[in-house]
């Protein structure tokens, strides 16, 4: 399966970009995906390795809501922190973020998805599915770059 790889550079400060994005249960978080996208952290706590968090995504055109757990896997704040999906249709599919420092005021945002595909959905195929992750990752690192930069 091939990976799907994204970056931007960032004209903020490393520590508040991981903050904004690693927040994956926050409106902010929400808002940046092309996917309408739900966020609820399973896991009592701060957020760190073994943490929890369901995710619950409704693709335009699908009637039926995608409902899906992803573990943390990694925490290394604040270069780098991966999940990794637990069960569903992409059960199994790692997301890895990583914030590289370019400066005092600058940050290399990359991330990469190794996607497994389990199923389909409504009509769908494999090849639509890894098709709307791309386009979801292109919008992902197009908003979080305006958000972060737009906000003073």
């Amino acid at each position: 399966m091939p990976k799907i790889r994204k970056s931007v550079e960032i004209n903020v400060p490393r520590g508040r970009v991981f903050d904004f994005v690693s927040r994956l249960d926050s409106p902010e978080f929400e808002k940046l995906n092309l996917i309408e996208m739900k966020v609820e952290k399973i896991t009592k706590g701060k957020t760190e390795k073994g943490t929890m968090f369901h995710f619950s995504n409704r693709i335009p055109g699908i009637s039926k809501s995608i409902e899906q757990d992803s573990e943390m896997v990694e925490w290394d704040p604040p270069r780098k922190f991966a999940t990794k999906v637990k069960n569903g249709l992409l059960e199994g599919t790692l997301f890895e973020y990583n914030f590289d420092e370019k400066g005092k005021m600058k940050t290399k945002f990359s991330a990469t998805v190794s996607p497994i595909v389990k199923g389909v959905v409504e009509g769908m195929t494999e090849k639509d599915a890894l098709q709307l992750l791309d386009r979801q990752w292109d919008e992902f690192v197009k908003r979080l770059k305006a958000s972060l930069e737009n906000d003073g």
